[in-house]
C-alpha cells in the first residue's frame, strides 16, 4: 500500500468514526431532543408520593416525585436530590412538565401554593447538559477529522509532484517512526516511516521522495525528515 493510499485509508477511517459517533448521539439520545421539542404543560397538582430507586450511591441514585392532578391521574417524574429533599408529600402547587407522545415525560418546576411555603422548584436539567455534551462531542470529532484532513494535504503537497528516488541502503538509526538510513555514497537520510517493522542493521532498497529545494525545507523545519517521505522499503534476502 502506497503512502497516498494510506493517507485516504486513515481519512476515509477517521470520518467514518465521526459518522459512527453521530449516528450513536442520534440513536442513544433522541428522548432528550424529543422532550425539549415538546411543548410545556402546566397542572395544578398534589405531591403524593416520593422513593428512591438506588443505585451504588447517592450520585447515582433515582429521586422519583409522584403528582396527583386534580382530575384524577398521577405522574411520576425523576429530579436532582437537593429539589427532591425540598418537596414534600402532601404540596399543593402548579407543576409544570414536559411530555413525549410515545410516553415519559421531564419535570421542569414546581411552584408550591403560599400555604405550603411557597416558592418555585426548578431542577437541573440534565437532559439539556447531556445534548449540550453530545453535540460538542460531535462537534469537536468533526473539526479534528478536518484538521486531520488539511494535516495530511499540506503535509503531502510538496511531494506529488516529485520523483520516486531509490536506492540500496542500510538501517544505522531509529527513533520511534524515523529511521536514518545510509547511503552507498557513506551519507545519511532520515525518512519517517510507518514500517516499524525495520530493524537496525537490515539492508536493501529503500524508495522515496524528496521535497524540492529540500536544504531550505529542513533548515526552517528544523528537522530532516520531513523534507522526505517514505515510500516502500524491499528488505535483501539473507
Amino acid at each position: 500500500m502506497t503512502e497516498k493510499s494510506k493517507t485516504i485509508t486513515a481519512l476515509i477511517i477517521s470520518i467514518a468514526g465521526v459518522l459512527i459517533v453521530t449516528v450513536a448521539v442520534v440513536l442513544i439520545t433522541p428522548n432528550y431532543f424529543h422532550l425539549k421539542n415538546a411543548p410545556e404543560q402546566i397542572e395544578q397538582v398534589e405531591v403524593v408520593g416520593k422513593r428512591i430507586e438506588e443505585d451504588g450511591g447517592d450520585s447515582y441514585n433515582l429521586y422519583c416525585i409522584t403528582f396527583k392532578f386534580f382530575d384524577g391521574p398521577e405522574k411520576e417524574f425523576s429530579a436532582d436530590r437537593t429539589y427532591y429533599n425540598a418537596i414534600y408529600i402532601g404540596d399543593t402547587g402548579r407543576l409544570t412538565y414536559k411530555e413525549r407522545e410515545s410516553g415519559g415525560g421531564r419535570f421542569e418546576k414546581f411552584e408550591k401554593d403560599p400555604d405550603c411555603g411557597g416558592g418555585i422548584i426548578e431542577p437541573h436539567r440534565r437532559e439539556d447538559m447531556i445534548e449540550m455534551v453530545m453535540i460538542y462531542v460531535t462537534s469537536a470529532s468533526f473539526l479534528c477529522v478536518l484538521l486531520l484532513a488539511l494535516f495530511y494535504l499540506v503535509r503531502d503537497r510538496g511531494f506529488t509532484s516529485r520523483p520516486e528516488q531509490t536506492a540500496q541502503v542500510k538501517v544505522i538509526g531509529k527513533r520511534l517512526a524515523v529511521f536514518a538510513f545510509e547511503f552507498p555514497d557513506g551519507s545519511v537520510k532520515e525518512v519517517h516511516s510507518p514500517h516499524i517493522i525495520m530493524q537496525i542493521n537490515d539492508a536493501g532498497s529503500l524508495t522515496y521522495k524528496e521535497r524540492e529545494n529540500i536544504e531550505k525545507h529542513i533548515k526552517r523545519e528544523k528537522s530532516y525528515w520531513r523534507g522526505r517521505q517514505f515510500v516502500r522499503f524491499e528488505k535483501d534476502n539473507l
